[in-house]
């Protein structure tokens, strides 16, 4: 019998080592082997893995930002901001001065009074070329026999890469 309780206690403290080993293991993977990301890098992955440079371009569609909230647009590269005021339906149209080096960002200041940050998936630079990131996107230009579409894939061109159809 007593045996018996002497086993059931060490079983217990076992499982309890075997969780604080877990527990010390992830404290250590979080720390030391997880890549220390900035917020538009974070925001980058979390859109890429969503699937949302499939859809948003340099504009958000409906329902990408709260109605009637500010959306600000960031050139990471120099500091400059720029604010618009995002449509009843969620969607927002906005310039930003940015060459094709600058890293830009859209920051959501949602209803609630949290953030979100989203790197921009597409540039358009004022002789009509485009600039576009890992995520892809859709070039478009007049054909002879109407619009043409050129849909680059997600990891096609691996850095922000400045394209032009004429």
């Amino acid at each position: 019998m007593v045996s018996n309780i002497r086993r059931a206690f060490s079983v217990k403290r076992l499982l309890q080592l075997l969780l604080l080993l877990g527990l010390a293991w992830l404290a250590l993977w979080t720390t030391v082997f997880r890549p220390k990301l900035t917020a538009v890098e974070r925001g980058r992955r979390m859109a890429e893995q969503n699937g949302c440079f499939g859809c948003h371009g340099p504009e958000g569609t409906q329902g990408i930002a709260d109605p009637d909230s500010p959306v600000i647009l960031v050139n990471e590269t120099t500091g400059r901001t720029s604010t618009v005021l995002s449509n009843p339906d969620g969607s927002f149209s906005g310039s930003i001065a940015g060459s094709v080096d600058d890293l830009l960002s859209a920051v959501f200041v949602n209803q609630n009074g949290t953030r979100n940050t989203i790197p921009v998936s597409r540039q358009i630079f004022h002789d009509g070329s485009v600039g576009l990131f890992k995520g892809g996107g859709i070039l478009e230009a007049q054909g002879d026999n109407g619009p043409v579409q050129l849909i680059v894939e997600p990891g096609t061109v691996t850095s922000k890469t400045k394209f032009k159809l004429e």
